[in-house]
């Protein structure tokens, strides 16, 4: 099944995954403190991702074409579904959680074809992992590493400077071996060429290892030759 970004599918899902949390959280005893409540940002987040609906690059309203107003929108977003997805953690929702970074998705490809720079990865890597993992089409797992290849060009400075390299868990880390992962499974040479050569540069300590075991799992597996065979060509 072909994954949709949509925004009009991201709002639909986020429809039914608010109110799942809206609920849970009235019926719990959570505290939040000082804190924005669940149902505060689902109100939020419905109203941001109607905006985005409604500003597609192709065709956006004399708002959004305000210097800025792009890269705000669409990180407010971002931002509030990462909270949202913190609290649906807490409130024990994992199909839910799965279903807002499913939207985190849509939110990136949406800053993406804007072109801003998006300062919160976390829930669309997660969600771009878990569609890699369901996905055994070739051509939806290439289509996969497009969207993680869009992410990676659109992180932040910040993001790309890849800090806390002492963090295995780091988004960042993920994104790129879950890519080079992704490139492989989807068959596609060009791909792999493009996912290692950017592990290569910016995951130096992990490119060596990665290589070695992606020229393993090819050589265990029925992979056409030209892809076997670019994969090698990394591993030495």
């Amino acid at each position: 099944m072909v994954f949709d970004s949509s925004m009009a599918t991201a709002r639909n899902r986020f429809a039914q995954a608010g109110a799942t949390i809206s609920k849970a959280f009235e019926a719990s005893d959570l505290a939040t403190g000082e804190q924005v409540t669940p149902p505060d940002l689902v109100d939020a987040i419905a109203q941001l991702l109607e905006i985005l609906e409604r500003n597609p690059v192709d065709d956006p309203t004399p708002a959004m074409q305000e210097e800025g107003e792009a890269d705000k929108i669409g990180n407010h977003a971002m931002n509030f579904l990462h909270d949202l997805g913190v609290y649906s953690d807490r409130l024990k929702l994992p199909e839910t959680t799965a279903e807002l970074q499913q939207v985190a998705i849509a939110v990136a490809m949406w800053m993406a074809s804007w072109e801003v720079p998006i300062q919160h990865i976390d829930m669309v890597v997660n969600g771009l992992g878990q569609l890699a993992n369901k996905s055994s089409d070739v051509e939806e797992l290439r289509r996969i590493r497009s969207m993680m290849q869009r992410v990676a060009d659109h992180a932040s400075a910040d993001i790309k400077a890849d800090l806390e390299t002492s963090n295995p868990y780091r988004a960042w880390r993920i994104l790129l071996l879950n890519e080079g992962i992704a490139a492989v499974r989807g068959q596609d040479p060009e791909g792999i060429r493009e996912a290692f050569d950017q592990i290569r540069e910016r995951l130096a300590d992990d490119a060596e290892p990665f290589f070695a075991e992606a020229a393993q799992q090819v050589a265990q597996g029925d992979f056409p030759p030209e892809v076997a065979e670019t994969v090698r060509g990394y591993a030495g």
